[in-house]
């Protein structure tokens, strides 16, 4: 663009920002200003500009009082830091979990070695087909069926155990990963109380692990009542 043209209207917005910051060659900018003022459009730009700039020097005044947060903006905010809030307590959750669970899997070593090496093996273990139950089974015997087991995957029926705090607890109190899948779950009646089906990753691909816990399973109440490898 020219001298010529930067002469005529209509004026480009950044021209007139330049002319009113005063970053025009003194010569052009003491041609154009009588024009500009001539112009309608060209001066709303410059009072539009005058207003940004008185508000800013109020904001800059450390004596003016606080303008408000607009609400669009605190909302944006709350949810970035409640966001925050609830990955911080995921990851203590996890981490909490990760040292009950190691905490359950000594106590089980322990209690292993003083009764003379009865137990039964924790979901980890590669023992093929169920270990001995420690109740009675469930009123429905084919709902521990392998096959019954297998078709789970992709459930979700967690009863009491819906809580993200709650399964977390009661898997690491089992000694299972409390950051890895519950591949699918089932409420069952168990003997003469409710229990639920707790599907999970065995210790070798492809073998799954069947848990049945107590409705009551949290981080210091296990309640395993019956634990069973497929594959």
């Amino acid at each position: 663009m020219n001298e010529d043209e930067l002469l005529r209207p209509p004026y480009p917005a950044d021209l007139l920002a330049d002319l009113h910051a005063g970053a025009l060659d003194e010569e052009v900018a003491e041609r154009l200003w009588p024009l500009v003022r001539e112009d309608s459009d060209a001066m709303a730009v410059l009072d539009a500009l005058d207003a940004v700039q008185e508000r800013l020097r109020g904001l800059a005044d450390p004596d003016a009082p606080g303008e408000p947060m607009p609400a669009e903006v605190a909302m944006r905010l709350d949810d970035a830091v409640l966001g925050a809030v609830r990955a911080h307590r995921r990851r203590r959750r996890m981490f909490a979990g990760a040292v009950v669970g190691a905490a359950a899997a000594v106590v089980a070593v322990v209690a292993v070695v003083v009764v003379g090496g009865v137990g039964f093996p924790g979901p980890d273990s590669s023992t093929e087909g169920p270990v001995t139950p420690i109740a009675e089974g469930p009123d429905d015997a084919a709902a521990l069926e392998p096959d019954t087991l297998r078709s789970l995957v992709g459930s979700t029926d967690l009863g009491p155990l819906s809580d993200d705090r709650a399964l977390a607890d009661c898997l690491a109190a089992n000694g299972i990963d409390p950051a890895g899948p519950v591949l699918g779950s089932r409420t069952i009646e168990y003997g003469d109380r409710d229990a639920v089906v707790l599907l999970v990753p065995g210790g070798v691909p492809p073998q799954l692990t069947a848990v049945v816990v107590g409705t009551g399973c949290d981080a210091t109440h296990p309640e395993t009542l019956y634990v069973t490898s497929i594959g």
